[in-house]
């Protein structure tokens, strides 16, 4: 019974390092075809996001991609109202 438990175990790390794997390899070469700068940050969310399941994993990333869209509109509004010195 512990020896079942062990191998499941195991194929289910397995899954998930070939999941971390492909999804790191192919968010780095999208990211360098769109352009960016900065295309390491790519599969860092991609580490970050990915979980042992696909629900997981989507909710994961939707919850990481608000985040991100209301993070932008605080920092908008904040310079919006802070004063513009050039040459300070």
């Amino acid at each position: 019974m512990e020896l079942q438990k062990k191998q499941f175990f195991n194929k289910d790390l397995t899954i998930l390092a070939w999941k971390l794997s492909i999804g790191s390899i192919l968010s780095w070469e999208l990211s360098k075809l769109l352009g960016s700068h900065h295309p390491y940050l790519s599969p860092l969310s991609v580490i970050l996001t990915i979980q042992s399941s696909m629900d997981k994993t989507i909710n994961l990333s939707i919850k990481r991609m608000m985040g991100t869209i209301i993070g932008l509109i605080v920092t908008v509004f904040i310079a919006r109202h802070l004063p513009l010195r050039v040459g300070a």
